[in-house]
């Protein structure tokens, strides 16, 4: 299946944070958005487990995203040949015109 836009993601959630405004403004111009993040961003000092990934997966419903939670856990994602395959086949797959890349926002 084909996407206009993948955005590809540390942790749920950050897609929106960082950028929504693109998001729901690409998708309301009709390009198909596929969100992927990197790992499940557990555990969290800001909600019980498995919120976080649900509140992606209904922001990303909202914005008509579709979304991939890869499996890997948060502060165990290191940069591995594995991680890089997996990007590039859902590159690949999908073919978007646009991909974006977004960065974790450090709490102080």
């Amino acid at each position: 299946m084909a996407y206009g836009v993948l955005v590809i993601s540390a942790h749920p959630d950050d897609a929106e944070v960082q950028m929504v405004g693109t998001i729901a403004l690409l998708a309301d111009q009709g390009l198909r958005v596929f969100l992927v993040d990197l790992c499940d961003g557990e555990p969290s000092d800001f909600a019980e487990l498995g919120v976080r990934a649900e509140q992606a997966r209904h922001a990303a419903a909202h914005l008509g995203a579709d979304r991939l939670l890869l499996t890997d856990q948060d502060r165990l994602l290191i940069d591995i040949i594995a991680r890089r395959i997996e990007l590039a086949h859902q590159i690949r797959e999908h073919r978007p015109r646009i991909v974006f890349g977004t960065t974790s926002i450090p709490t102080m």
